[in-house]
Order: C-alpha cells, then structure tokens, then sequence
C-alpha cells in the first residue's frame, strides 16, 4: 500500500472539501483544457501536508501545495501548526501542475478550516504567492473552454488576463480576481473586509525624511570636495570624462533636491546613495588615473570596515517592538550586499577591469552607510518588548521561500524563459548559498526578490503597450492593500512603502520599472508580519499595536526630526557661504 495515503485511510475515507480544478495537454492540434477533483481533508496533527495525486504529479505540486496552505492560514490569521493536511488530485492524465493549481489549493484550505461550502459551479486557474496575490498561468483559455463542458458557470482567472478571450464566445462567466480573498468570495458568498487602495504615508514619510536627510550629509560632502579637483594633470580625455561625471552627479542632485521638496523621501535617499558612490567613485578614479590607488590597500581596509561594523552590528540587537524586525532586517541585508561587493570588486580586479573594482569598492562603502542608516530607525520607537534579534529563528521560513521561488521559477521557465526568469534563477542560487552560510536574513531578501521576478516573467509575457497600464493599476492597488494589511496590525512595512513610492515615481518616466517595484512592494509588504509570527509564536504573544507606543513614537521621531534639520539647515547655510565666495 502507498505510505501516503495510509495516514489518510486511518483517519477517514470520505473527504470533508473537494473541488474542480483545469489543467491543459498537448493533443496533436495544439493544447486542450482537461479537468481533475481536487480534495482535502484536515485533522489534528502537526502542521504536516501530505499530497496525493492520480496519476503521479511532479515535486513542485507538492511544494505549491505547502505555500497554498501557509497563505490560506496567514488570511484567516489561525495558527495551523497543530493540524495535517491531506490533499488528494484524482484526474484523467498527468496534466495538474502545482503552480497552476495554487489559488485553487488555498481557496479549499480556507473553506475546509472555516468549514464552509464550496459553490460546485466555480472554478479557478492561477498560481498563489506568499503576500496572498492570484498570478497568472498558462492555458487559461483551453480551460475556460473546457470548463463548459463540467457544470462550471463562473472561472476565476488572474487579474489582467481577461483581454485573452477578446475573439473567444462563451457561454460561462470569466471574471477576473486578484486575491485569494476575492477568489473565496465567489466561492462560497463570504465577503471579507478588503484594505483600501490608498495609502497612508504619514508614519513612513516621518521615518523616511530622517534617513533621507541622514543621507543627504554624507553624500553631499563627498560631492563638493570634488569641485576643489585640479584636474589639470590628467590627460585632456582623462579630464573631460571626469568633467562629464561631476556633471551627471550635479544633475541627479537637482533630482534629489526635487524628490525631497515633494516628500518622496525613499526616491531622495535612493539619489543620495547614488551621489555618494559616484561621488567615491570619481575620487578613486582620478587616484588611479594619476598612479596613486593600491587596490590591496583598499580592499584591506573595505574588509576592516565591513568586519568592525559587523562585530559591533551583533552586540546589542535587541527588539523592543515589532517594527524593529524589518529595520533590523533590512540592514543587515544590506550589510551582507557590502560583502558581496568587496568579492565583485576582487573578482574584477583579477579579470584586470579595474574600473569596474573601483566602482564596486566604492560602492560597498556607501552601502556599509545605508545598512547602518537602516539600523538607526531601529530606535525611533519604542516599546514594551524585550527580544533578542536571532537569525536562525527565520530558518523555516527562509526555507519554505526558497522551496516557493523554486516552484514558480520551474513553473515560469515552463511557460517562457525570459530575462525575469534568469534573474529569478541567480536570486535563488544567491539564496541557497546565503542559506547554507548561515545568512538566513539575505537568503530571505533573495528568495522573495526572485518569486517577484518569476511572477513578473509570468505577467509580462503578454504585456502590450495597451494593457500595460492596466498591469501598472493592478499591481499598485496590490500593493497598497497589502502594506495597508500590514498597517491594520499595527505593523510598518517599511521596505515595502520604499518600492511602493519607487514604482509610482517611474510610472510615467518607465512604465517597466514601475510594475517591477509595485510587485517587489506587493511580495515584501507580509515580512514585517512574518519575521515576528516566526520569531515570537502568535499563539504565545498577541500582535503588537503600534497606536501603543504612539506617545514614545510622536517624541522620538520629533528630536529626531529636529536635529536632523538643524543639522541639515546648518551644512546648507555652509554651501551658501561657500558658493558666495
């Protein structure tokens, strides 16, 4: 007998939930929708999932079943490590891939935990990621087509797919969904409270000016010391390519300055970074074009710089409130991108492109000051807590992500390899090698990073110049709920605002960088929620409520606020005085 299937038998024969799912197959005139029952059954356990499938299905079924799950879960906010999931997929060939089965999977984990009935007329095709978004599948027409023929009178498909039936005559309904929520209302006539579309920026924008001015003077030092160059000993090639990076430089502090005055405050930190590597840059380019650079030098003191900051960086990482976890995390995220560049800058060097080794040492150095930056927020509220920050807490759920990227990427490259999907490959072989280091933070960061790029593989593979807009709403009113979820729990998810202000920047200017950093919002918008869900069990400690610590917050942030502006109105009253000279 099947050793899977005789915890089943045990427990019982008839299953509690069950639904229709589609899939496709090739038949010798193209692709053509077949369909299959999907069924499931919960008992007491210990967060276990067991998978079934009649014919055999591939891995990956198995892994988007876990993630299906974990998100079904996650929405209905109940702790399921006490229970085992038996699913069982009984179809009439091997044609029910995992990925595509994904919502349908976290729509039966909802009705069975909630125990409610799911409508026999409905079905649903498309994948599900950890921040609880519908993705887009292969096939859906082929499936919307054969779904006529078994009782279905409404499919579900992904948001921003519909224009693929423009020329189809059907006789169902296709209406298109964008969450699992949305998916579990047409299933089952329970409508669940949506967040809004809009966003509140205030406590963001409040954290953000702070580091943005942080940011500002350090960077802009570093520019102004290059106006004092005398450039007269380079070559005059030499020298014009110094004069035209001085005056790059000088155009994207105009850029700053703008971004700053009208309160994107990420996009300003994000030109301020740029200003000072290019600042660093330009410095060690004229050292090394006047013979006066020793890259043993700098590399010797880049790795002193990267391992004091790294040892001091452990010593008191101690959590007093909840949005602490991300800040914590995003610096030392950060700190583990300034190692990588140090071995980029060595590995050029050796490859004897000097140039390249200069930039990325410059860089690494600017990125040591971010990560710090990140880390100062840390301190801005404070809280009742008393944790201390632990790494190797966040081990299963880094884990659990890098089985999730791994599935969607097998799914995507199935469906088109693209420039996503090599880049969603590089994220993952980056995660798992952080993983294997112990660096579970950075392996973190990797494996949502590179689900982001195989979901945008996925909803790109169709995109027009007509559609694209549409793909831009979608994407944007996403991420706005989930940061606005996040937010109702009285949680900050502050990197996920950062891409959020970054995509509406970039919608006009490119519309392609948009959607990229309105889906990387949308995947990171759950960590904050997570990193403490995995560091402090919700059943032992209840959510912590921001509103509590508004008092502490309302005075940290104003001395804060107000040095830095002093601090800023000072070195900009020394620009003028130095400028009227």
């Amino acid at each position: 007998m099947n050793k899977l299937l005789l915890p089943l038998l045990m427990i019982n024969a008839c299953f509690a939930s069950s639904m229709t799912i589609l899939g496709v197959q090739q038949n010798s005139f193209g692709f053509e929708g077949v369909f299959a029952t999907l069924e499931l059954e919960i008992a007491d356990g210990s967060g276990r999932i067991f998978f079934n499938t009649m014919p055999l299905s591939q891995t990956d079924t198995q892994a988007s079943a876990r993630l299906a799950v974990d998100v079904a879960c996650q929405t209905l906010e109940m702790n399921c490590k006490d229970k085992d999931f038996f699913f069982t997929i009984n179809a009439n060939s091997q044609v029910i891939e995992g990925p595509s089965a994904g919502a349908a999977m976290a729509v039966i984990a909802m009705a069975e935990l909630m125990n409610k009935q799911l409508s026999k007329s409905v079905a649903i095709t498309g994948t599900i990621s950890p921040d609880k978004s519908i993705g887009v599948v292969g096939g859906i027409v082929e499936k919307a087509k054969t779904s006529q023929s078994h009782g279905i009178k409404t499919i579900l498909i992904p948001v921003g797919t519909l224009h693929l039936f423009e020329n189809e005559s059907l006789n169902i309904s296709v209406v298109e969904v964008s969450t699992i929520t949305e998916a579990f209302t047409h299933f089952t006539g329970l409508v669940f409270d949506e967040p809004l579309t809009e966003i509140d920026k205030s406590f963001f924008n409040y954290f953000m000016r702070i580091m943005s001015q942080d940011l500002i003077l350090y960077s802009m030092p570093k520019f102004e010391s290059l106006l004092n160059q005398n450039l007269s000993m380079l070559d005059d090639s030499d020298a014009l390519a110094i004069e035209l990076l001085i005056n790059s430089t000088n155009e994207d502090i105009n850029t700053m300055n703008q971004l700053f005055e009208s309160e994107n405050y990420y996009s300003a930190s994000s030109y301020s970074v740029g200003i000072a590597i290019n600042s660093l840059y330009i410095e060690y380019l004229i050292d090394y074009l006047l013979d006066d650079f020793d890259f043993e030098e700098k590399f010797r003191q880049a790795n002193d710089s990267i391992n004091s900051f790294e040892s001091n960086f452990y010593e008191e990482l101690i959590i007093d409130n909840a949005n602490d976890f991300e800040a914590i995390s995003i610096s030392i995220e950060r700190l583990f991108e300034a190692k990588e560049l140090l071995n980029s800058a060595i590995d050029y060097k050796n490859k004897d492109d000097s140039y390249s080794s200069i930039y990325n040492l410059a860089f690494l150095l600017v990125r040591l000051k971010t990560s710090e930056s990140w880390l100062g927020l840390k301190d801005l509220i404070k809280g009742d807590l008393d944790y201390e920050f632990n790494q190797n807490d966040f081990s299963e759920l880094a884990y659990i992500r890098i089985e999730n990227a791994r599935t969607l990427l097998n799914y995507a490259k199935s469906i088109q390899e693209s420039g996503y999907t090599v880049l969603a490959e590089e994220l993952i072989s980056n995660s798992l090698s952080a993983y294997n280091d112990g660096d579970i933070i950075y392996s973190l960061f990797e494996s949502l990073k590179s689900i982001s790029n195989s979901n945008l593989a996925l909803s790109l593979s169709g995109i027009t110049d007509k559609n694209i807009n549409q793909r831009i709403s979608v994407l944007r009113d996403l991420a706005a709920k989930n940061i606005n979820s996040a937010s109702a729990k009285g949680i900050m998810p502050i990197l996920a605002h950062s891409y959020y202000e970054y995509g509406e920047n970039f919608i006009e200017s490119d519309p392609f960088q948009s959607i990229i950093f309105f889906e990387y919002s949308k995947q990171f918008s759950i960590l904050s929620e997570q990193l403490i869900s995995y560091a402090i069990p919700m059943n032992e400690s209840e959510m912590i409520d921001l509103m509590h610590y508004l008092p502490n917050l309302t005075l940290s942030l104003f001395i804060g606020m107000l040095v830095s502006l002093v601090s800023l109105e000072v070195y900009y009253e020394k620009s003028l005085r130095n400028k009227r000279r």
